[in-house]
């Protein structure tokens, strides 16, 4: 406990002979500089923006590949086949 108090006195008494340090001015143009760096920085709308450009364009993509799948894919003949309808409508009223 000795110790303690000893080293709390050094302490405080080196704490009382310091002088009080001021600290310095902001640096010139230092306010500009912040400011230019906050304007630099892209807004909320912005950044809204380009999310949504970039989302509608990956749309647009899946949309024609889709299309061109589907016009690949079509068969001329097949849109409309009547035994799965007569199938179906079979099922339906034999229930």
């Amino acid at each position: 406990m000795n110790e303690f108090e000893r080293r709390w006195k050094f302490g405080a008494d080196a704490g009382r002979r310091s002088e009080a340090v001021t600290p310095d001015a902001a640096p010139f143009g230092f306010a500009t500089r912040v400011v230019a760096k906050w304007r630099s920085q892209p807004s909320l709308a912005t950044v809204w923006q380009r999310l949504a450009l970039r989302f509608c364009t990956g749309l647009a993509i899946v949309v024609a590949l889709v299309a061109s799948l589907n016009a690949l894919t079509a068969n001329d003949g097949d849109g409309f086949r009547p035994e799965i309808e007569n199938t179906v409508d079979e099922l339906f009223w034999a229930l």
